[in-house]
């Protein structure tokens, strides 16, 4: 009995993992809402709800309508998810790798919305040495550095042309 007690006040609801995480949800929430301003249409908050649980609010910047991340589009889910990903491995006491790999992360994302992504993705090159996007949409080209081109002949893909923006 006494091991379970010991276990549940360092892994339980009001363990150690949540004091650490309650003690940084303001330097999150700054972290998120740096990240995400002047690059999307909500803010992300962390809050630590009465059952002492970890949620996720998006915030309108025009409305101040508040929903759950859930409730959110394929666009905010997207950047909610990826803001939360860069900021959370800045925080992080883990070894960080200096690379990250988004595989048709922003195929749910309508095309108006990409040029704001785009700025988001600008934004998150700060976190992460090599960021490689996988990607169908054309529209994503204009944001890398430098671009690899997949082709595919009778059903063997190949590398077809590699390019390199001059800075």
């Amino acid at each position: 009995v006494a091991t379970y007690e010991v276990y549940q006040s360092i892994f339980g609801k009001t363990g150690i993992s949540k004091t650490i995480i309650r003690d940084m949800i303001p330097f999150l929430n700054n972290e998120l809402s740096h990240l995400l301003d002047d690059s999307c249409f909500f803010k992300l908050e962390l809050s630590i709800n009465s059952s002492n649980e970890i949620e996720f609010h998006m915030i309108d910047t025009d409305t101040r309508v508040v929903k759950s991340i859930n409730a959110g589009s394929g666009y905010e889910k997207t950047i909610a998810s990826l803001a939360l990903r860069s900021v959370l491995s800045k925080v992080s006491s883990l070894p960080k790798p200096n690379i990250v790999v988004m595989d048709e992360v922003f195929g749910k994302i309508a095309d108006e919305n990409i040029e704001m992504v785009g700025e988001f993705f600008k934004k998150i090159k700060n976190y992460f040495e090599h960021i490689i996007v996988i990607s169908h949409n054309p529209l994503i080209r204009t944001w890398s550095d430098n671009l690899i081109m997949i082709e595919k002949t009778e059903n063997i893909s190949s590398i077809g042309s590699i390019s390199t923006k001059i800075s």
